[in-house]
């Protein structure tokens, strides 16, 4: 947290993993479970401060609307009691994608999270080529490949610096 009363984040979109879905007559009616599979889109949430990642898993497609609601449930269940004083958010996010700079949806979205929580929230983009580098892609990166053949995902796992 940084003195003046502000949360620093990392926000990334996942690699897209596929999963089966196991709920038997609600999802799939097939005897087959390949035509049984779904797609996940992880998106995390990285507070820096903290060395602690949250990581929201959407099943639609990647989409500035997510992104946000992704944050936005970052802040309900951890940014806030985290940080109440927080009156600021520092977001850094990738620069192409639904959380593009250019992308007037994500603007408009953040803009209805920043009237809702009365906050100020401030977005640096990471350049092209270097969300290797964001420890949230990483991180999500990791999560995604850690889901095995049969949509198990392994066991929930703290990013260490």
């Amino acid at each position: 947290m940084d003195p003046g009363g502000a949360a620093l984040v990392s926000a990334a979109v996942g690699v897209r993993v596929a999963f089966r879905d196991y709920r038997g007559a609600v999802g799939c009616s097939t005897r087959s479970p390949d035509l049984c599979m779904d797609k996940a889109i992880p998106y995390g949430v990285y507070d820096l401060a903290a060395n602690d990642g949250f990581v929201s898993a959407g099943v639609d497609h990647d989409t500035p609307v997510f992104a946000v609601k992704s944050i936005e449930s970052w802040w309900k269940h951890v940014g806030a009691p985290r940080y109440p004083d927080a009156r600021e958010l520092f977001i850094t996010a990738d620069a192409g994608g639904s959380t593009g700079r250019r992308t007037r949806l994500w603007k408009a979205e953040l803009q209805r999270l920043a009237d809702a929580r009365a906050m100020a929230i401030h977005v640096s983009h990471v350049p092209p080529g270097t969300s290797k580098w964001n420890r949230m892609s990483s991180v999500c990166s990791r999560s995604s490949r850690s889901t095995g053949a049969a949509g198990r995902s392994g066991p929930a796992r703290r990013s260490s610096p």
